[in-house]
């Protein structure tokens, strides 16, 4: 039980203290995008988005033994990683979201100041990270999104002046994506902009 426990908390550690999520989902906006969210691919966008984990936070995770020791966990283990890991984590939370979250009133909190507020926190500086990671992932999923939007609108345009609205529009457009994608060397591109973005 305890080393299921220690499982589980190793990977929530990997999912929220690393840059898997912000990867994952700009790797699964790509992927609604072209119209591949059928069969496999998704397995495929997960074990990509574990690689290029690695990749980026192999220099952050020395204090903590590699992924290995991310993912031994622990029942302290989310915050004591979070501790470990705060100069990685406050690199790349926004300040205007670190500020809001930890601006944020508790429960129990009385009106009043400054001094009525909590001092930052591991979970506060964690929920600013996720949520930091998420907008950069959507914002870079959109830039993602608009070439195959136009794609589908003059497919679904040809095939409309055409007559041929009982053709299908995605399987049209599929391969004038994939084209697109390959040509202008997508995956050299996407992958280059996720790993600089971490860059110190």
């Amino acid at each position: 039980m305890d080393t299921a426990n220690h499982w589980i908390s190793g990977i929530l550690a990997f999912l929220l203290l690393t840059s898997f999520l912000k990867i994952f989902v700009t790797l699964s906006i790509l992927r609604f995008g072209l119209n591949l969210e059928q069969g496999s691919f998704g397995l495929i966008t997960a074990v990509a988005s574990v690689a290029l984990t690695i990749v980026v936070m192999a220099p952050h995770l020395s204090a903590l033994g590699g992924i290995e020791g991310l993912l031994q966990g622990g029942q302290q283990g989310i915050t004591a990683h979070a501790q470990k890991l705060k100069p990685f984590l406050e690199q790349h939370a926004d300040a205007g979201v670190l500020g809001r979250v930890h601006e944020a009133p508790s429960a129990d909190a009385t009106p009043g100041g400054a001094a009525d507020r909590p001092a930052q926190t591991p979970e506060t500086l964690v929920a600013a990270f996720v949520m930091s990671e998420l907008r950069s992932a959507f914002s870079l999923g959109v830039m993602l999104l608009i070439p195959f939007l136009v794609i589908d609108l003059l497919v679904a345009n040809v095939l409309l002046a055409l007559g041929a609205q009982q053709l299908s529009v995605v399987s049209i457009a599929l391969p004038l994506k994939l084209l697109l994608f390959v040509a202008v060397d997508g995956w050299a591109l996407l992958t280059s902009k996720l790993l600089t973005s971490y860059a110190a």
